[in-house]
């Protein structure tokens, strides 16, 4: 039976769906998810799913349990397929299993690497685009570390399967071009490039079907982005053939051949699967990963404890005489060279050969080979000095003499004046770009990358300011980090920790956009030092918006290069908790928290996603977890008032942080948070401004009785703040519409977005469009602009349900009500907000006015019988929380 007939045998609710690629998900046909209690067990169904076959006991048991003994890993092997066995499935076995095998229920159980792999085969071109939208780059990402025998099964299983299915899709979109057109293509290409962004047929696939559409420009983006993606993973370069094809459309004087575009005949297409190039993409990235792996330990090994002689030297650099082109007989090459020695000589991690013994090598054009054997050189630094006119072009590049491999190659420009000055500060530029290339690890913590000890006890002090998460130590810390970039210009995690504090200082009711502008400055001119630094990669995704989907790549990399950097993991959580990925949130929150228990933000974020999840099973983990770890009672009162708040219960939430009292006349730190939500939920607005000390002008606006501000503290509030600052944002766009300002809300976002599409993708990337699309298109369709206003409402629609699709948790659920109203469809609109309220759902006062009849998007609703039902019901609730709770006494 094939997967097709299966699929369709199969009852609608009985299908089970093994989604392999990225993080392992069961669900059925209506995506909604079955849970298994053991990691075991969901990898063991993983296992017989790919498989496909009936697998012995004996080869599970190792596969699965290897670290144990024979009869235990036999008795764990029994209690797992009996788990599997007797799961309550929509009354369908998930597995079947005999005295000497296992496998998967064929008539129950499908993987999505088949069912893409199907759509693929029949032209099912919108199932194959909604199945490629659902899956995620990896596969099995979730399942590492269970046993090392397993460990290896996934290398393999990465090695050959996403690669299979890739090639399946990218021949479908070939297929799609020739039958409907470039642009269902073109979508089918997006989404495969987003799970392999290496894969260079899929690249040239999309820069021919863009040069077909018409669209120049994304024939460029789509060979920058490959070339970029190969640079940074690999060190390598586009194949010529890309580069070729570039040249070719690029200049508009070629065609896209046609074989490249036409559907390949069924024979071709198994010759293409059989053939082992075809799974090229994903296997070249899983090799040469592993490659460099490898590499990177063989060299720590190297450094480490090697046999006495040259190995033991560690990193050690030949800087070979730059050379000046044309020669014009000035000393400005010898000068560099100098200066640049002298530079690197400077730096404790790295040893530079003689001059004498260098001068004498580059005489007689000795090898990289040649340096290595004889003196223990790792490294070769080249360079060339060019000059036109009082301009001058410095090239230099790094070798590294085991394999003569150029990794590392850069370009400084200068203009004569002050020759000194130009080649102190040419020699500068080349030592820092080298500083975090040559460090253990590649720079990828803050200690592998050399810098003095005043600047660095500068920044640890720093470090230490901004992890207390105190507002008023930011400032601080920002003029700590600001005197170690002044005396070590050359110190990335300096600079990437300046970045931090300066967005971290800008944080207050409004953001200030020139400060999030150069807190980006600092973090990027960070990653241009020390492209590998972990930290840099997570704070860049924290200042441009860590909750969207498109954060997320960073701060994988961030985690992948330093595991233990908690921060990292709890800002991936955001974005996993921004696209309904729950689960995988509340992971990678009690990651960051494992490692660092006392982690208040991601404590504090686990509560909020538990609670939107309906996971109360999280959150009493995670109050053994930072009880045992020594929490102090304030940080355990947050969680306790965190979960009574999400639970709906805003007097207990305020009645505990009432008990608590306030340092003079703010909150305690860790409670301002609770203090501001519970407040703001109840509506309590004199309280809200009496306590936290927001703006006199929050208040009125939340209420909906002002308008918001022009000015703050002295300063206009330009559009950039008015969208991306929480005070403002929601509650400020509301205002504007419902006091009759329309126009003054469209002529802001024209102002700050280029089109509709500019403001989805910025608004996604901070989690703000679901809350702002409706009222914005309301107020684009009060000024004419129809059109545009249903494109955002589609686009926002879209977004949030392919969150539902992941977890139909109860904040995307009434996000989808307003959008729901804003496009007219009521009864939807109406049974979305009933659902939310099913599941614990309540307006927060801020995203969601807690009057309904005041959400613009709600308008069209106003009169309906459920809907004012519904509407009483919240306004019922506030009622009775405020009349539990009566007059605060703080």
């Amino acid at each position: 039976m094939n997967v097709a007939e299966r699929v369709g045998r199969a009852p609608n609710d009985a299908l089970l769906i093994v989604h392999c690629l990225g993080a392992l998900r069961l669900e059925d046909r209506g995506a909604r998810e079955l849970h298994l209690r053991t990691r075991k067990a969901r990898a063991m169904l993983a296992v017989l799913a790919i498989h496909g076959k009936a697998m012995s006991r004996n080869g599970l048991a190792d596969l699965l349990w290897s670290d144990r003994g024979p009869a235990q890993a036999r008795a764990s092997l029994r209690q797992t397929v009996f788990e599997l066995q007797h799961l309550d499935w929509r009354g369908a076995p998930v597995v079947a299993a005999s005295r000497e095998d296992v496998s998967a229920a064929r008539n129950a159980v499908v993987t999505d690497l088949e069912l893409i792999r199907t759509a693929s085969e029949n032209g099912d071109w919108p199932r194959l685009l909604s199945l490629l939208e659902a899956s995620d780059p990896g596969l099995l990402t979730d399942l590492d570390g269970l046993d090392p025998e397993m460990d290896d099964w996934l290398r393999l299983q990465r090695a050959h399967e996403p690669g299979k299915t890739i090639s399946a899709a990218t021949d479908a979109a070939k297929r799609c071009a020739s039958e409907v057109g470039a642009r269902p293509a073109l979508d089918l290409v997006a989404e495969i490039l987003r799970l392999d962004p290496v894969n260079e047929e899929a690249t040239r696939l999309a820069m021919r079907l863009s040069f077909e559409a018409g669209d120049r420009v994304a024939l460029h983006r789509y060979f920058a982005a490959l070339r970029d993606r190969l640079r940074e993973d690999y060190g390598a370069e586009p194949a010529n053939e890309t580069v070729d094809l570039l040249r070719r459309l690029g200049s508009g004087k070629d065609e896209p051949p046609a074989e490249d575009l036409e559907p390949a005949s069924p024979a071709r297409v198994g010759q293409l699967q059989k053939a082992p190039q075809r799974a090229s993409a994903a296997g070249i990235a899983v090799t040469a990963g592993l490659l460099i792996l490898a590499i990177s330990a063989l060299f720590l090994v190297w450094r480490g404890s090697g046999p006495a002689g040259p190995a033991e030297r560690g990193v050690i650099v030949a800087v070979l005489p730059f050379e000046q082109q044309p020669p014009d007989g000035s000393f400005l090459a010898a000068g560099l060279w100098e200066q640049t020695r002298g530079a690197l000589t400077r730096n404790p991690s790295i040893k530079v050969l003689g001059r004498a013994t260098t001068e004498a090598m580059a005489a007689q054009k000795l090898a990289p080979d040649g340096y290595r054997k004889r003196f223990g050189v790792t490294h070769l630094l080249e360079g060339t000095v060019r000059r036109s006119g009082a301009e001058f072009l410095v090239s230099v590049s790094l070798t590294r003499t085991s394999d003569g491999v150029a990794v590392w190659q850069d370009v400084f420009h200068g203009r004569a004046g002050q020759p000194f000055a130009l080649q102190d500060a040419i020699a500068a530029g080349i030592e820092g770009k080298l500083r975090a290339q040559l460090a253990p690890g590649g720079g990828r913590k803050a200690e592998q990358i050399a810098t003095s000890p005043e600047v660095y006890a500068l920044y640890s002090e720093a470090r230490q300011l901004i992890g207390s998460r105190d507002r008023f130590a930011f400032g601080r810390a920002e003029r700590l980090l600001r005197d170690a970039v002044k005396r070590d210009p050359n110190y990335a995690p300096a600079w990437s920790l300046l970045g931090a504090a300066i967005y971290f200082n800008g944080r207050m009711a409004i953001v200030d956009a020139d400060a999030r502008a150069e807190g980006i400055r600092s973090v990027q001119h960070a990653l241009s030092l020390a492209p590998n630094f972990a930290p840099a990669h997570a704070t860049l995704a924290l200042i441009e918006g860590e909750a969207s989907r498109d954060a997320q790549a960073s701060l994988q990399r961030a985690v992948a290069l330093d595991p233990s950097y908690s921060e990292a993991w709890n800002w991936l959580g955001n974005s996993f908790a921004a696209q309904g990925r729950s689960r995988e949130a509340i992971a990678a929150y009690e990651r960051a928290l494992a490692i660092d228990p006392l982690l208040s933000p991601a404590a504090i974020n686990l509560v909020n996603t538990a609670g939107n999840a309906g996971d109360k099973a999280a959150v009493q983990r995670l109050v053994r977890t930072i009880t045992k770890a020594g929490a102090s009672p304030e940080l355990i009162d947050s969680i306790k008032a965190q979960q009574a708040y999400a639970e709906g219960d805003l007097s207990g939430s305020l009645t505990l942080l009432e008990a608590r009292g306030l340092d003079g006349r703010a909150p305690k730190k860790l409670l301002e948070h609770n203090w501001f939500d519970a407040l703001t939920a109840l509506g309590m607005y004199d309280e809200l401004h009496r306590v936290t000390g927001c703006p006199d002008w929050y208040a009125p606006l939340l209420a909906g009785k002002a308008l918001p501000p022009k000015v703050f503290q002295g300063k206009p509030v330009t559009p950039e703040e008015f969208w991306t600052s929480l005070f403002f944002s929601a509650p400020a766009a509301r205002a504007l519409v419902r006091l009759n300002h329309p126009a003054d809300l469209v002529r802001l976002y024209r102002a700050n977005f280029a089109d509709a599409d500019d403001f989805v993708s910025k608004t996604d990337r901070r989690d703000m469009l679901p809350e702002l699309a409706a009222t914005l298109a309301i107020a684009l369709d009060q000024t004419g602009a129809h059109e545009e206003a249903s494109h955002v409402l589609t686009a926002a629609s879209d977004r949030v349900e392919a969150t539902l699709r992941r977890t139909p948790e109860r904040t995307s659920v009434a996000r989808l009500a307003m959008i729901r109203s804003a496009q007219n469809h009521r009864a939807a609109a109406v049974a979305l907000l009933e659902a939310a309220a099913r599941k614990g759902w309540f307006p927060d006062g801020r995203a969601v006015s807690i009057d309904l009849a005041q959400e613009p998007s709600f308008r069209s609703l106003r009169g309906d019988v459920r809907f004012e039902a519904q509407r009483k019901r919240f306004l019922d609730h506030v009622a009775k929380e405020r009349a539990e709770l009566g007059p605060l006494k703080v």
